[in-house]
């Protein structure tokens, strides 16, 4: 009976420190918005990715977009253009 008691005791111990917040040094709120500042958070860069694998990743998904094969903007003429949604066989202006 003891040690059914110290066994549920540690159980309880370690689920009560598992489940303790945990403050994060990285997460430091603004005083003034980015609009404001002009100075934009980079959430991936936050989140631990590289600066390089940020840029690169953006520059694929940017291209696949609009000049790919999985282009969904298409130029109309000089001055207009449509987006294409696909899933609705449709045209977004």
């Amino acid at each position: 009976m003891k040690t059914n008691l110290l066994f549920f005791l540690l159980i309880i111990t370690v689920f009560l420190f598992s489940c303790q917040e945990k403050e994060s040094e990285n997460l430091i709120p603004w005083e003034k918005g980015a609009f404001e500042t002009q100075q934009y958070r980079n959430l991936f860069v936050e989140a631990g990715y590289s600066e390089e694998e940020v840029e690169k990743k953006l520059n694929e998904i940017f291209h696949n977009l609009f000049y790919g094969s999985q282009k969904i903007y298409f130029e109309a003429g000089d001055s207009m253009a449509y987006i294409s949604d696909i899933k609705n066989n449709d045209v977004r202006t």
